[in-house]
């Protein structure tokens, strides 16, 4: 059966008669005069006229076959085969568009399965095409023509959308159309693994468009040993790296800051086959500020090189600012000996063992630690969230002085006094949290607490808890607020003297210092940029463009809020007047993308079935094209033969 992929177009056919037309007008306008000087012509052979008539007929017929061979193959013919004719003729088709068809050629042979596809629609069907990372909005129904048409507008995003979360979409579409369903995909394992949500008794074409044999190499993880970087101090920094291919790899590795190589740190790896590996570096950042550090995998042999770089957000700092408020029932000295205790952290500490607010700016320090917390004040709240708007962190320690309940500033309240009979332990933590990064697990665990604050979280969420499920750790304000529910005091707890206080202490306060900010995030997450003291418009540069952002509430603080991150990359914050910058996050591709292991067919369900091409005919197109240039060559050699 012949069809045509855009049989709009199929009327322009007609204008290969236009040859014939212009020769039947040119003939009929042509009169027969007897001239006497030609009458000594009249002795020329007849034959000789005959033939050149018949080689007008010739150029005639070639321009008319070229002209029509050409406008026909604008239609996009193709002979559909006998199978191509069954079940139903309306079609849904989801494709995956996620990062991993970025690979080699496997896109451009998607879209070459999904027009081979098309083609055997006839022209009343109607068509679907839906894609793994699109919204979940009613879908457009076309015909199989300006379906072609919008699959060539596609390209593949650089998310992790995947094929199952996408599915019960494609299932409603196709089920209120009783259309047949098809999955164009590379057959990447984890966007084939999961639950398959299908109708029963319906069948699923899965079209394979990625490779036998692919290979990737993968820079999945760079993050800073501690959570604040000190300018012209040692920084420890964990990379991890990925040879998801079957074969070994040499690459060379290269750390960059804005953009910039970043001196003595190229290095030359051997990445073993289906294997990850990790790699510790010292570096120094040369500049203070806001600065993008990016990991550069270089590999000849790589054909998926945009996740080769991986980038993170870091807030370089000169020193940390931090006032430390004791109080007359919990002495400062234990807490300032551990601040101080850090050399590595360029800590400049200010103590107010009295813990008066009023003699200090807060504007002046990165941090406060406030080691009795249940007793601040009214006027010292809201100074300290006052502080807390301008971007200094907050680390409150609920020493169980009192009894008596009270709120701290709608993170949370205190609903009394824990006193164990014997002890309470750490024993459960929110261990992936940056928080304890660097920090043995079992040195927090350890310490003894014979005396807490009973915490009830608010707007705060629970990073760690007693033996008993309650709070030990609470974290609010985007991580700019952290409550202990103990103070540093012997009466309450011997952590003061193991070795995990001066970590744990040390990290509370590099990480309010870091003022909630996003250092690294994935393509797809939404970004929030805390407002600090800037309240009015903000640029926004992104990796492809940039735009003015407005602040709005989120969860009761303002903020600037972006959704639409979609390509990886750095994503700056500047004040709309000063181009000074307030914020800085990086946007990388999710490590599990970087995996291009194919899912077993018989891995899927049994009512799906795995096909690496599609019989739908043969594509007369190129055929027509060739017949078209076959004619205007053949014209060409017949008029130098006529002259």
């Amino acid at each position: 059966m012949l069809g045509f992929g855009l049989p709009a177009l199929l009327p322009l056919a007609f204008l290969a008669a236009l040859p014939v037309v212009i020769h039947l007008v040119s003939r009929a306008r042509l009169r027969r005069l007897d001239f006497p000087s030609l009458r000594l012509l009249e002795h020329l052979k007849r034959e000789r006229v005959a033939l050149s008539r018949l080689k007008e007929i010739l150029l005639l017929i070639l321009r008319t076959l070229a002209l029509l061979a050409l406008l026909l193959a604008l239609a996009r013919p193709w002979l559909r085969s006998g199978s191509g004719a069954a079940g139903p003729t309306d079609l849904v088709l989801l494709v995956d568009d996620s990062y991993s068809m970025q690979y080699g050629s496997t896109w451009p042979r998607a879209c070459s399965l999904a027009r081979k596809l098309l083609r055997t629609s006839p022209p009343d069907a109607r068509t679907v095409i839906l894609t793994a990372s699109g919204p979940d909005r009613p879908a457009r129904t076309l015909a199989p023509g300006p379906a072609t048409v919008l699959l060539d507008t596609l390209r593949p995003s650089w998310t992790d959308a995947r094929i199952v979360e996408a599915l019960p979409r494609a299932v409603r579409v196709a089920d209120s159309l009783g259309a047949r369903l098809v999955l164009l995909t590379d057959l990447q394992h984890r966007s084939l693994t999961g639950n398959w949500t299908v109708t029963e008794g319906r069948d699923v074409l899965i079209l394979n468009a990625g490779a036998q044999r692919p290979d990737n190499l993968a820079v999945t993880g760079l993050e800073l040993a501690r959570p604040v970087a000190i300018l012209d101090r040692e920084t420890a920094v964990r990379i991890e790296l990925a040879n998801h291919g079957p074969d070994p790899a040499v690459a060379s590795l290269e750390l960059e800051t804005d953009g910039r190589p970043l001196a003595g740190t190229q290095t030359t790896i051997n990445l073993p086959a289906r294997r990850s590996s990790v790699l510790n570096l010292d570096i120094r950042f040369p500049r203070p500020g806001p600065t993008v550090l990016s990991a550069q995998l270089r590999s000849a042999s790589d054909s998926l090189p945009a996740d080769n770089t991986r980038h993170l957000a870091v807030d370089v700092r000169t020193e940390l600012r931090v006032l430390l408020l004791g109080s007359a029932r919990v002495p400062s000295r234990y807490a300032a000996a551990a601040l101080l205790a850090d050399r590595a952290g360029a800590i400049t500490l200010t103590e107010s063992p009295d813990g008066r607010l009023d003699r200090h700016d807060l504007r002046d320090y990165d941090a406060v630690v406030a080691l009795d917390a249940l007793a601040l004040t009214d006027a010292d709240w809201t100074r300290l969230l006052f502080g807390l708007t301008g971007g200094t962190g907050l680390v409150l320690m609920a020493s169980p002085t009192t009894a008596v309940p009270a709120a701290l500033a709608g993170f949370a309240r205190s609903q009394g006094i824990l006193r164990p009979s014997g002890f309470l332990a750490v024993t459960e933590a929110d261990s992936l949290h940056p928080l304890f990064t660097g920090i043995d697990p079992g040195l927090w665990q350890t310490p003894r607490i014979t005396a807490a604050a009973r915490l009830r979280p608010d707007s705060a969420r629970v990073l760690a808890r007693f033996g008993d499920g309650n709070p030990f750790l609470l974290e609010a304000a985007a991580g700019r607020v952290l409550l202990w529910a103990t103070g540093p005091a012997p009466e309450f707890t011997d952590l003061v003297r193991r070795a995990a206080f001066v970590p744990l202490l040390v990290s509370s306060v590099e990480h309010v210092a870091l003022g909630g900010r996003v250092r690294s995030a994935h393509v797809g997450d939404t970004l929030r940029f805390p407002t600090g003291s800037s309240v009015g418009d903000a640029l926004l540069a992104t990796p492809d463009r940039r735009m003015m952002v407005e602040p709005r509430r989120h969860q009761g603080e303002m903020v600037y809020e972006r959704t639409d991150t979609r390509r990886p990359g750095a994503y700056r914050l500047t004040a709309a007047l000063t181009d000074e910058t307030v914020a800085l996050a990086a946007v990388n591709i999710r490590p599990g993308e970087s995996d291009l292991e194919r899912i077993r067919p018989d891995a899927l369900p049994p009512n799906v079935r795995v096909a690496d091409d599609y019989d739908g005919g043969r594509d007369l197109t190129q055929l027509l094209l060739f017949l078209a240039a076959g004619a205007f060559a053949a014209e060409l050699l017949l008029l130098l033969l006529l002259f």
